[in-house]
């Protein structure tokens, strides 16, 4: 198997490119998105990160015929049995889960979870994932970041992923770990 020219992120976040764009310089990739292709939403039906990242890639590649790589992400907390998990972006938002967990008895352990599916063929749909252990903060603090952020401090920090930087937050990021274990999979390939 030789490295693709070119793989279609299951996305129309730019803000996904750019993360993806960073991890990907010195590759002769060019990566593109469901904003460059005509592409309907795919409904979330499944029941783990894997099956709804599966969905998304399996649907474009068969649709467009390009390698694609898709991902279904969120945040897992210990107290709540893995909730919200796949029901992150659905969730109610950081009061509705600060609410949930505030008796001093429940653990504040949690984890962002990522998996990426990547389907280039008619064959297996690959799984590459990623988490970033933490906990979640008694208050909503910080500007930066998205989702969850907020709400979350990583493991070995003092603040939440919103107050710290994007240089700081970037390389710890579940996204980040996962797609590191993808790019070194192409790497493989590549010298194969």
């Amino acid at each position: 198997m030789t490295l693709p020219k070119t793989i279609l992120l299951a996305t129309k976040n730019p803000g996904k490119l750019k993360e993806y764009q960073a991890l990907f310089e010195g590759l002769p990739i060019e990566l593109k998105t469901l904003n460059d292709v005509d592409f309907p939403d795919v409904d979330e039906t499944g029941t783990t990160f894997f099956e709804n990242a599966k969905l998304k890639a399996d649907s474009a590649f068969e649709l467009t015929g390009m390698p694609t790589l898709a991902e279904d992400s969120g945040l897992c907390v210990d107290a709540l049995g893995g909730a919200p998990g796949i029901y992150t972006a659905r969730y109610g938002g950081m009061e509705k889960l600060l609410e949930a967990i505030k008796s001093p008895k429940k653990s504040r352990k949690a984890h962002y979870h990522c998996c990426l599916a990547y389907k280039d063929s008619h064959e297996t749909t690959q799984k590459f994932e990623g988490n970033l252990q933490g906990s979640i903060a008694t208050e909503i603090s910080g500007e930066n970041g998205f989702g969850f952020d907020p709400i979350f401090i990583p493991e070995g920090f003092s603040k939440t992923v919103a107050n710290l930087d994007e240089q700081t937050v970037l390389p710890i990021r579940h996204r980040t770990i996962a797609l590191q274990k993808f790019i070194e999979h192409l790497k493989e390939l590549n010298v194969a």
